[in-house]
């Protein structure tokens, strides 16, 4: 079994304002998605994000930029107006895995491989104030049950978009 490490809430928003500092203040509010800010820390490192051994559909820059454009799509929808929402990823476990034999071009999606998220996150107001942060494991083996997801059954990383979905709608609203 794998485990994702996780940093101290302090240390993971530590680090996630220092990659976000530069960015601050950038781009137009107006803009749908301006006040959202992913951030991917070393994806090299992530524990699943591409598959090291077998071709797959997707590569990492693909799935990182579907990752991105869902969490700011939806997160946009959640934050009251005037807030911005960063998050910063440390790792990233897809759901399922590849079979150790026969046809290794598709993950093969079971409860015992659910997917997983480390990252630290923060919230600011209008005034640019921290209202809410914190430092996640977002992991559960509940996952095929997660529905209401902005996403159709069979898209692409559907089941991390609802872990994520899930996610958002708990800790973003106010």
């Amino acid at each position: 079994m794998r485990t994702f490490p996780v940093m101290s809430g302090a240390v993971a928003i530590a680090v996630l304002f220092g990659l976000l500092a530069p960015a601050v203040g950038r781009g137009d509010p107006s803009t749908p998605g301006a006040h959202v800010l992913v951030i991917f820390d070393h994806p090299e490192n992530f524990l699943d994000i591409r598959d090291r051994y077998f071709a797959t559909d997707f590569g990492e820059n693909e799935i990182l930029s579907v990752f991105r454009e869902y969490i700011t799509r939806r997160a946009a929808k959640y934050l009251p107006e005037g807030y911005a929402f960063y998050i910063g990823f440390t790792d990233i476990k897809l759901a399922g895995a590849y079979p150790l034999w026969g046809i290794q071009e598709y993950r093969v999606i079971t409860r015992r491989d659910p997917p997983g998220f480390v990252f630290g996150w923060a919230i600011t107001n209008r005034s640019g104030d921290v209202v809410k942060k914190g430092a996640e494991r977002l992991q559960t083996f509940a996952f095929m049950e997660l529905y209401g997801c902005n996403t159709s059954e069979g898209e692409a990383f559907y089941y991390e978009k609802a872990i994520l979905d899930d996610w958002m709608r708990n800790n973003l609203q106010f």
